[in-house]
């Protein structure tokens, strides 16, 4: 969604898609030393910081620690004591319009901290789709319940990544 800040900011991409050059002529490529890229923080009514800027190496560094720190569910739960993650579950056979609930074991959480960030994606599941419906912080834990809102139920592992 376009912010204050970002609204007709070009975008990142090749200059041409799928045989069709991209007009205007958008940027390539972005130096990881000095370039940086507006991130709207979605603070409500006005509150600041609006927006933030970061490099690509900041997001790149980022998601190489997601990807590093891995963990595999056994009965619906993992342990991972690190900032960020990714937790792979079991095979799933969640149906359509049911909840499917996850518990992330986690030292830093904390009953009184923010809820961490969560997302869950397709692993090898090829059915459904997946909405993050509700996250409660207990100590040391979080529990994550997700719906299924597609009209199958899931037939593969999810993966699941989070940021405390």
């Amino acid at each position: 969604m376009a912010g204050l800040y970002s609204n007709g900011v070009p975008a990142i991409t090749a200059l041409q898609n799928n045989g069709t050059v991209v007009v205007p002529t958008p940027y390539t490529n972005l130096s990881s030393a000095n370039s940086r890229l507006y991130a709207d923080t979605e603070q409500a009514s006005g509150a600041q910081p609006q927006g933030v800027a970061v490099s690509p190496f900041q997001i790149a560094s980022a998601a190489a620690a997601l990807i590093q720190n891995t963990a595999t569910s056994t009965v619906h739960t993992a342990t991972l004591n690190t900032t960020s993650g990714l937790m792979l579950t079991e095979s799933l056979t969640t149906a359509a319009g049911a909840d499917y609930t996850f518990q992330i074991v986690n030292s830093l959480i904390a009953s009184t901290s923010a809820i961490p960030q969560v997302q869950i994606h397709d692993g090898t599941n090829t059915a459904g789709a997946a909405v993050v419906k509700n996250i409660t912080n207990a100590t040391g834990t979080c529990t994550a319940v997700f719906s299924n809102t597609g009209t199958a139920a899931w037939n593969g592992t999810k993966a699941i990544t989070f940021h405390v």
